[in-house]
């Protein structure tokens, strides 16, 4: 499939996107990835002029030059315009209530090839325009500009051409293979009452290599980190998707949508009450625009059972489909669903599977095609620290092409 006509643009009328719910919508990823490497920028401890926050509206987050953002174990980043700091992803404003951030994967077939480019691959633009830059619509500001979409607009530009990386691929024991992207990255935010809940991330991806891009796929992972203080335990979350969504209105209208969630089992309640440390909220990634129609999104999740190192796989437990004549099975690694190097993680991204919800993994799902449930699963349906994936294709990207979305 050849990609000729980009999606739409992001509206300037905010309400356009509400999606008329109060969870936060945004792309938030983080963990999916649990043994990859620390980004390039972000070794030094220095990322002045590559991370920039949103704060202005209820949800504080930081975002980054090279793909990556509300990411708490990073560094806090300072408002410009308030001097705050800002450290991952806050919700509410100023509550001290952290949830998981996140990144971008491309993944694509080069002559038969398959590479995936990960955020720790990616590298911001030299000069100027690889550093994050502001716009704003308000006029009092001093980054106004007519061109910008809402009360804060950051954009950043990035590239996974960088084959110079201070670490190797943590499974394949082998240097970085660029696909040749550039992404250009646009974060808008409102900080009025009814529009102050989402962030929307438009980005446009362009083949700057000279190599033809086959079957691109675009991954978001996120996982089900709710805590209060980083640093704090947390390993009761839970992840899952909701397809509809009933207003309460006079005609009890049903929404058709599809939000791919993660949040703390409980609240995490002191003594059978909710304090004000207390994570009751859910970051979910809801995609607004699509390169094309026909596109194929498919969502994976594991749950963490034990901790991984660098170029161990964590243990873990995931839905899997049994295999079949026409869809065999795949060992994606060592362990059932943790993809190891570029080939692997290609695979779930592109292989066509919608998990069922966390909550609902101790039930026998292996009449729909599905394997067994894990010995785990009472622990693992009750909250336990997960991680999912959220990714659509396949399109093509010829040297020299673009497509974008939302």
């Amino acid at each position: 499939m050849r990609l000729s006509t980009p999606t739409r643009h992001a509206s300037r009328n905010p309400t356009a996107w509400r999606s008329g719910y109060n969870w936060i919508l945004l792309f938030t990823v983080e963990f999916w990835r649990l043994c990859s490497p620390t980004p390039a920028v972000a070794q030094s401890g220095d990322t002045t002029g590559f991370a920039l926050p949103h704060n202005q509206g209820n949800i504080q987050l930081v975002i980054t030059a090279w793909g990556q953002w509300g990411t708490h174990s990073l560094y806090p980043v300072v408002d410009p315009f308030t001097g705050d700091s800002v450290g991952g992803l806050i919700y509410p404003r100023n509550s001290r209530l952290h949830y998981s951030g996140g990144d971008i994967a491309v993944g694509a077939s080069i002559s038969g090839e398959k590479l995936v480019s990960e955020y720790y691959e990616m590298t911001p633009l030299s000069g100027e325009v690889g550093a994050c830059r502001m716009q704003s619509i308000d006029r009092t500001k001093s980054v106004y500009a007519p061109e910008a979409f809402s009360e804060l607009d950051i954009l950043c530009s990035f590239t996974d051409t960088n084959t110079s990386l201070p670490f190797n691929n943590p499974f394949e024991s082998r240097p970085h293979r660029p696909l040749g992207i550039r992404i250009d990255q646009r974060s808008m935010a409102w900080s009025a009452p009814n529009i102050d809940d989402f962030i929307i991330i438009h980005y446009l991806i362009s083949n700057v290599g000279g190599s033809f891009l086959d079957d691109v796929y675009l991954g978001f992972s996120s996982g089900s980190l709710a805590m209060y203080d980083v640093g704090r335990p947390d390993d009761d979350g839970l992840c899952g998707v909701i397809r509809t969504w009933l207003f309460d209105l006079t005609c009890s209208a049903e929404d058709s949508l599809l939000v791919a969630y993660g949040m703390d089992n409980d609240g995490d309640p002191v003594a059978g009450q909710w304090t004000r440390e207390s994570p009751r909220g859910a970051v979910g990634i809801e995609l607004l625009g699509l390169p094309a129609d026909t596109l194929t999104v498919n969502y994976n999740w594991l749950a963490v059972l034990a901790p991984g190192s660098a170029g161990v796989a964590p243990a873990n437990w995931g839905p899997r489909r049994r295999g079949t004549a026409e869809d065999p099975w795949r060992d994606i690694g060592a362990t059932l669903a943790y993809p190891e190097g570029d080939e692997n993680m290609y695979y779930v991204m592109s292989h066509r599977e919608f998990d069922y919800d966390q909550i609902l993994s101790a039930l026998d799902h292996t009449r729909s095609g599905w394997l067994p449930p894990s010995a785990d699963a009472p622990m693992i349906a009750s909250g336990k620290h997960s991680a999912y994936l959220l990714s659509f294709g396949p399109f093509d990207l010829p040297p020299g092409a673009s497509t974008e979305f939302t």
